[in-house]
């Protein structure tokens, strides 16, 4: 969205195309100067080398994904993952487990599950919110499982699947564990983690039914097989109960020194407010008495909502975010430090509210060189996530981005859903984003435009943009040695070049055609282009007596504009005071002609 964003803008302000022969309202350059501000982000744009031009979008024939965890897998592989609903009933599901692999590329992995894809139930419903991988490559995913859809069966529970994404039938009954917090509670677990000996730790809640049971905020310790490891409070299960517990999301977090573990949640004051909560209980299952007011920290400030996300700083504190029930564009944070306690330096005395008309659907926090970002969706673009950055007392990072903000386009044309879940930096540099659009939504972004783009070197020879290895095609039949990134071309026909970039992915340029003239014509009976470097004017000279085109492209390869000319048999001028300092190709094609002039924007 970024490139195709700012190529409209820059078109709409030009004195000398056609599209300024159009009549724009006042209200549309409004629009497109704001959304502009907002979407400039650290000059980095869509690397087309990944998946569809840029973006991956994972959908079902019937369900509707939720995306909640992003992890990186050895070998160049990413694990997407989450849960979706069967409206349909023909998966004889209600909610499924869904993971997909890729590699760097985009490319479904195809050892992993079918084609790359997993989607299964251990029984009628099982709702995935958190997933860790285990040391040995396997994959603990935890959330909710019932086999109907009452209010009473909606149990904790933790499943284990074996690298190649298959169930582990070696864990629990058939790759998953259900287990209540008491006898008759519903709940569920929000948070996996692996301890260093193998055994699994969860964190969740407990809720009452019409069968009763006890609200509260818990954990839960299994052994490697799945059963419970009673030296965890006795049983295996630890609770700290309270009058109401709640939280459609929230999380937990281990102390690597102590083994100890902090959970997140959500509980509501005698007047049925939402609020803070965290526990922290011991490796032994005990609360921690050096933790907040006796293990426990609990707030009185904000009247949240009942997502409540978190992020573990490397000291060990903790920033909870939660956004304000009165508006879904307010987001409340509270930093604690190690022992539970408030941090004055964070915000004012330890908290501060982040409010931007953009932000809607607060999805989780990051920690990233000492910042702090927001991830969520932006409100006012269908498809887009957002990145808001604090610095470390709280304050917008103005340096970052925009301003603070940043917007990732999923180019998913939909709205309402819209959100980041995370992402991850690739060796070579570039960004992967995960998050909603349609589904899973990922796209890759880099610092620069990696796209192969064919220009006449000479009368007799292409070159290419592009960095890696190529492989030029005639007519579409590869041509044996064509490995540089110049070729010399011999006969009329279509020519096109293959790049490969890093992590083996592959981009094919647009056909550069050569016809109906002999090749030692081409540059001679083609319309010539000559720049007025002095007064910022592209000169096109020789106009064929059929329509033509001009196009403007980055030194990189990048497309910036694309114009029809009107004039024929004569002359065109085109402004290009409105690029930016650079190198930059010139390319006018008529259906029988074509020639490139390079040129540099200089101020």
């Amino acid at each position: 969205m970024e490139s195709g964003l700012r190529q409209f803008c820059f078109l709409i302000k030009q004195p000398n195309t056609s599209l300024m022969k159009r009549k724009f309202t006042i209200s549309l350059l409004l629009i497109c100067s704001l959304i502009s501000l907002k979407t400039q982000a650290q000059n980095l744009i869509p690397d087309s080398l990944y998946a569809d031009q840029s973006v991956l979008h994972y959908t079902l024939t019937f369900g509707n994904l939720t995306p909640t965890k992003l992890l990186r897998l050895s070998g160049q592989r990413i694990l997407m993952c989450g849960y979706d609903i069967d409206p349909t009933g023909a998966t004889g599901h209600d909610y499924l487990i869904d993971m997909l692999v890729t590699d760097f590329c985009g490319n479904h992995d195809p050892s992993f599950g079918i084609n790359g894809e997993v989607r299964h139930a251990f029984d009628f419903r099982n709702l995935a919110y958190d997933f860790a991988l285990q040391s040995d490559g396997k994959i603990l995913t935890c959330g909710t499982q019932a086999s109907s859809n009452a209010g009473s069966g909606q149990l904790p529970f933790v499943a284990r699947f074996n690298a190649d994404g298959s169930p582990d039938t070696t864990f629990g009954t058939m790759g998953s564990v259900m287990q209540r917090f008491d006898p008759a509670a519903s709940g569920k677990l929000n948070s996996v983690h692996q301890l260093p000996d193998g055994r699994i730790i969860c964190g969740g809640y407990s809720a009452t039914n019409i069968n009763g049971g006890t609200p509260g905020i818990g954990a839960m310790r299994f052994f490697q097989n799945g059963t419970l490891d009673g030296t965890f409070d006795g049983d295996g299960i630890a609770r700290y109960d309270i009058n109401s517990a709640n939280g459609t999301f929230s999380q937990s977090y281990l102390n690597s020194n102590d083994l100890s573990l902090v959970v997140t949640g959500v509980r509501y004051d005698p007047s049925f407010n939402a609020r803070f909560i965290t526990i922290c209980f011991d490796s032994t299952g005990a609360l921690m008495s050096t933790y907040g007011n006796a293990g426990v920290y609990t707030d009185a400030f904000y009247d949240i909502s009942t997502s409540v996300f978190s992020v573990q700083l490397n000291n060990n504190s903790i920033i909870l975010g939660a956004s304000l029930i009165s508006s879904s564009n307010i987001v409340a944070l509270i930093k604690l430090d190690a022992n539970g306690q408030v941090d004055s330096t964070f915000g004012t005395n330890g908290s501060t509210l982040i409010n931007d008309p953009m932000l809607i659907n607060f999805n989780g926090l990051k920690s990233v060189g000492g910042k702090l970002q927001l991830l969520a969706g932006a409100s006012s673009l269908a498809g887009n996530g957002l990145i808001i950055q604090l610095n470390a007392n709280g304050s917008i990072d103005s340096t970052f981005a925009s301003n603070g903000l940043q917007l990732i386009d999923f180019r998913a044309n939909v709205s309402g859903n819209q959100k980041m879940v995370n992402y991850t930096t690739l060796p070579g540099g570039e960004t992967l984003y995960f998050g909603q659009g349609f589904g899973f939504d990922a796209t890759r972004l880099t610092n620069a435009s990696n796209v192969p783009h064919i220009s006449l070197l000479n009368s007799t020879s292409f070159t290419t943009t592009g960095i890696g290895t190529y492989q030029w095609y005639f007519n579409g039949v590869l041509i044996p040695g064509a490995t540089s990134n110049v070729y010399g071309f011999t006969q009329n026909g279509s020519y096109t070049v293959e790049l490969t970039g890093a992590y083996g992915c592959t981009y094919m340029s647009d056909p550069f055609v050569l016809t109906n003239v002999g090749v030692g014509e081409v540059m001679l009976n083609a319309s010539s282009i000559y720049y007025d470097s002095e007064n910022q004017i592209l000169v096109v000279k020789n106009l064929p007596q059929e329509k033509s085109s001009i196009k403007l492209y980055t030194a990189e390869g990048k497309l910036i504009l694309d114009n029809v000319i009107n004039e024929k048999n004569g002359e065109y001028s085109l402004s290009t005071s409105f690029l930016p300092v650079g190198m930059y190709f010139a390319e006018v094609s008529s259906s029988h002609n074509r020639n490139t002039h390079r040129f540099a924007m200089i101020r």
